[in-house]
């Protein structure tokens, strides 16, 4: 059964802009889609059904103010400036994390930025800071 889902056009406009920012930090060229976003989220819904309830409780939000998701200044990582202002050490994020010292090097430097996968591997050590603290435009 298939059924369709109105969505307001502001709503509609936020989600372009998030679309933009998942391909970005994702390495994808073209930005994701609504449509694509929506399946992404349908498919993750079903995946944690399937799931017993105690892993739901893992679930973590990361909110992201709308000035980082809109605007056309390209997005730049200040993970380096978190990482110092909570005085956080690399070694101790590499062993929370298991990514490899020259991967958390070149984030920590601002050389690179994060995919998607080592980001979500990133928050937990980082003690779930927004996008706010660790993205600017």
């Amino acid at each position: 059964m298939v059924k369709s889902v109105s969505i307001p056009e502001t709503l509609y406009t936020e989600l372009d802009r998030a679309g933009v920012l998942l391909a970005y930090m994702s390495g994808r060229k073209e930005p994701y889609t609504v449509e694509e976003m929506l399946v992404m989220s349908a498919e993750k819904s079903i995946a944690h059904m399937r799931t017993n309830h105690e892993d739901l409780k893992s679930t973590v939000y990361i909110p992201a103010s709308l000035s980082l998701l809109s605007g056309e200044a390209k997005l730049q990582t200040t993970i380096n400036k978190y990482i110092k202002k909570q005085n956080f050490r690399i070694k101790a994020i590499q062993k929370a994390t298991n990514l490899p010292n020259a991967t958390l090097y070149t984030i920590a430097s601002g050389e690179r930025m994060p995919s998607v996968d080592t980001l979500f591997k990133l928050l937990p050590a980082l003690g779930f800071p927004s996008l706010d603290e660790l993205f600017t435009r």
